[in-house]
């Protein structure tokens, strides 16, 4: 009887473990996305002070084109995971 109470107790350990992991991991993937989104805006506002400073063409084309090619798309991955299926946003 004791052994049979020890394998459920640890059945129930090891779930609670498990379900514990998993809400980390949803933790952590959720604040990596958050991270590199401000990552990237730091390093677009970065270059668009150097774009300022500097007032040449080549400045606000590199702008141009990290808006473009990172920002954006990182953005859109963002605001992505915020739609869901069936037109409910949360």
């Amino acid at each position: 009887m004791a052994i049979r109470q020890m394998e459920a107790q640890s059945s129930v350990s090891a779930s609670v473990v498990g379900a514990a992991l998993g809400v980390f991991q949803a933790l952590s993937a959720l604040l990596a996305v958050r991270l590199l989104l401000l990552m990237t805006l730091a390093g677009g506002f970065f270059l668009a002070d150097l774009a300022m400073n500097h007032q040449t063409a080549i400045s606000v084309w590199v702008l141009i084109a990290y808006a473009i090619l990172v920002i954006f798309p990182v953005a859109a991955i963002e605001h992505g995971r915020k739609i869901q299926i069936g037109g409910q946003n949360g």
